[in-house]
């Protein structure tokens, strides 16, 4: 998984697992995101993801989001919309950003 490591506590059918998510040192980022899915899936045993929080991360800036839909991870970080007024909007990372090389997501994951 990535490098990744994962504990897991049965409760019921429902599985729960702590995922670390590590990204390589040449792994860029894609527009809408990178597929995780199927890496956490297999270590956990699962056959569907029902839910996903964000624990903790080390990429300054951007703030993570799994998305239980596509199975992907994706940054979101504030850019100024109108230099004059100050607006603040929450935009994706840059398709090839080099801003994950090197970092970790840690995730709390539900499963089934």
């Amino acid at each position: 998984m990535k490098e990744g490591k994962g504990y897991e506590w049965l409760m019921s059918i429902v599985q729960v697992n702590i995922v670390e998510i590590s990204f390589g040192a040449s792994e860029n980022y894609a527009t809408g995101g990178i597929a995780v899915d199927g890496l956490i899936k297999s270590e956990m045993g699962i056959q569907e993801i029902k839910a996903v929080s964000v624990l903790d991360h080390t990429v300054s800036g951007w703030i993570p989001f799994f998305n239980v839909s596509t199975g992907r991870i994706q940054f979101f970080g504030q850019e100024p919309t109108n230099a004059s007024s100050g607006v603040i909007a929450l935009s994706e990372m840059g398709n090839g950003s080099t801003v994950i090389n090197n970092k970790k997501v840690k995730l709390l994951v539900f499963g089934v």
